[in-house]
């Protein structure tokens, strides 16, 4: 770790993401050493937070020299994402419970229960599916094929319920989330 954390945060520098470089890994080590991950909700805004950290440094490398931040467009569409993961992402808890309450974790669906998680989970998957949607004005076809996807995460999330089938629908919530990455894309054709 001596070596590796500053070799990426060179390597951030050098491709023009070393302001996102080094928050991730501030937020890393709340996350990961001081315990913040196993807090709830507040697991939650962490992993929002990186996620917008994530992706505003993808940017900054794919921009390159030029890239001065985020337009206004920009940043809203950062928002959204910022909730889809933090209303949503806890889906990925769904499937290891039990390992969850061994290790002590406090996941959103162990400390407010699981059936809260569940629909909260499918109301948000719905309600950012339009939002998404309509922020982009992307054709009815790609709008479908959002709709189709996040119905089939909602029910499963909702009425398929073991460790086994809610890994699946977690893969079919990172499959719908792709979809939602992929709206700038479908709303400029």
């Amino acid at each position: 770790m001596l070596v590796v954390v500053p070799a990426i945060q060179l390597l951030n520098y050098l491709l023009g993401a070393w302001r996102q470089g080094v928050l991730i890994a501030q937020v890393a080590w709340l996350y990961n050493d001081l315990g913040g991950g196993d807090e709830p909700f507040v697991r939650e805004i962490f992993l929002a937070v990186v996620f917008g950290l994530f992706n505003n440094g993808s940017l900054a490398v794919a921009i390159g020299p030029g890239y001065s931040g985020l337009s206004r467009q920009g940043l809203a569409w950062a928002m959204i994402l910022g909730g889809v993961i933090l209303t949503t992402m806890q889906v990925q808890d769904l499937k290891d419970q039990a390992g969850d309450k061994l290790r002590g974790r406090k996941s959103i669906c162990l400390h407010v229960g699981e059936e809260f998680s569940r629909i909260s989970i499918a109301v948000f998957v719905c309600l950012w599916s339009c939002v998404s949607g309509y922020s982009w004005g992307v054709s009815l076809l790609a709008l479908s094929l959002i709709a189709i996807v996040a119905a089939v995460v909602m029910a499963r999330v909702v009425l398929v319920r073991s460790p086994t089938a809610d890994a699946k629908t977690w893969r079919l919530w990172c499959f719908w989330l792709s979809l939602l990455y992929a709206l700038p894309v479908f709303g400029a054709l």
